[in-house]
């Protein structure tokens, strides 16, 4: 159970990770 609960968690935070990493370098090509 605890390890599922890390497992769930753990993917919520590449995901955010993921998308505001792509957030970051879109508005890093456009500035370039």
């Amino acid at each position: 159970y605890g390890c599922c609960e890390g497992a769930i968690g753990l993917a919520v935070l590449v995901s955010l990770i993921y998308s505001f990493g792509n957030d970051y370098f879109q508005s890093l090509s456009v500035l370039w």
